[in-house]
């Protein structure tokens, strides 16, 4: 007995010595909830208020690795004909209602002439721009349009996590952090959401760790510094964008993924994201990415922080189909999105396994930094 114990206490030691600064789980949301959720709940989602476009995410019920409720983000996307008179500089719809929607910057597209620009204004019923890329390159009576959405940020914050004052949140430098969420990518009509086939550059900015000196990156879609998707598939790569990286081959590298053999994913499923990185302004900074368990690429003495180690927020979505901003209307569905220094905690999770295959652990932060996990009813407490 005496053998056992020591193994138990051997096992959680390192559980029990770990932190997890944000734990964010559908599962203590009710269903049907509109983000952001009211001041102190365990996920603030902060859309519109902060500056984001678009349907504000709702916890929606349904199958999920991990319980039965899920965040979900409904994307934007505007079709009709132009109905105001011929050689128009101006798109006029009468039969639109945008109300106090904002589109700077949002792409339309004239799909009878070929034309399209990025909206300098709009109120309810018009939008302007200057149309290049077409035959006309102006708004003729009956021309038919399509406008999609520039961005869709949303930046999570809380009032009592991770700590009673909430963020930012102190990292240490040269220390091991991982970021981790559930992903699914749903299409409307089956229309894919970023561009296959090629090397055009079609990717979102995705979910990124920020503060006034960290900006890193767990993207999705396609980008040119690997080759093009398989048709009706997409691909994710990290990246730091608040540094300089010299020198660095970006691209996928592990596990027989190459640049020329980037990881394919599949719409209409889940999967599990890891970004793990190390802090470093002096060249030792670390960034992997994982995607099932499965490394997928991996970089080592990177300037990963210019040498302010705090994180502010949390964002989400950000540029969509970048640089042509072309995506169509979808649902980008979320959950258990943590951040921790154990790898432990994301196996507890599932995250470092695929959570269309393997059982999930019910796994839940309480307020005074204790750990519980369980399976089922039954759960066991670490102290």
């Amino acid at each position: 007995m005496r053998y056992i114990f020591v193994f138990i206490f051997l096992l959680f030691s390192a559980d029990a010595l770990a932190t997890q600064y944000f734990y964010f789980d559908a599962e203590d949301e009710v269903s049907g909830s509109t983000l952001p959720l009211a001041g102190g709940e365990p996920a603030n989602f902060c859309q519109t208020e902060c500056g984001g476009s678009g349907d504000k995410g709702t916890v929606q019920a349904g199958e999920t690795p991990n319980g039965s409720n899920y965040f979900q983000w409904l994307t934007e996307e505007f079709t009709g004909t132009h109905t105001g008179s011929n050689n128009a500089a101006v798109m006029t719809d009468s039969a639109a209602d945008w109300g106090s929607q904002t589109m700077s910057n949002w792409t339309i597209m004239n799909l009878t002439d070929g034309s399209s620009c990025g909206a300098s204004s709009n109120d309810t019923t018009t939008v302007t721009c200057t149309l290049s890329g077409g035959t006309e390159n102006d708004w003729d009576t009956g021309d038919s349009y399509v406008i999609y959405q520039h961005s869709h940020y949303t930046e999570i914050a809380s009032d009592t996590m991770p700590t009673e004052t909430g963020w930012p949140i102190t990292l240490i430098e040269d220390t091991t952090y991982y970021l981790g969420f559930f992903f699914n990518y749903q299409r409307i009509d089956s229309v894919d959401i970023w561009h296959d086939g090629s090397s055009t550059q079609s990717g979102d900015k995705g979910v990124e760790v920020d503060g006034s000196g960290v900006r890193l990156l767990f993207s999705f879609g396609q980008w040119d510094h690997m080759s093009g998707n398989t048709d009706h598939k997409y691909t994710v790569w990290p990246g730091v964008l608040i540094t300089s990286n010299e020198g660095v081959t970006w691209g996928h590298n592990s596990s027989g993924y190459t640049t020329s053999n980037p990881i394919q994913l599949d719409y209409e499923t889940w999967y599990a994201g890891v970004l793990e990185f190390t802090l470093s302004d002096a060249g030792a900074g670390v960034l992997k990415l994982y995607v099932n368990g499965t490394l997928v690429e991996s970089h080592t003495n990177l300037n990963t922080s210019t040498g302010d180690f705090s994180i502010s927020r949390l964002t989400m979505g950000g540029t969509m189909a970048q640089s042509a901003y072309d995506a169509p209307k979808h649902y980008r569905k979320f959950d258990s999105l943590i951040l921790t220094d154990s790898l432990t905690d994301l196996q507890n999770l599932g995250l470092m396994s695929n959570p269309e295959i393997s059982p999930v652990m019910n796994f839940n932060i309480l307020s005074t930094g204790t750990t519980t996990i369980g399976v089922g009813t039954g759960s066991t407490t670490i102290q």
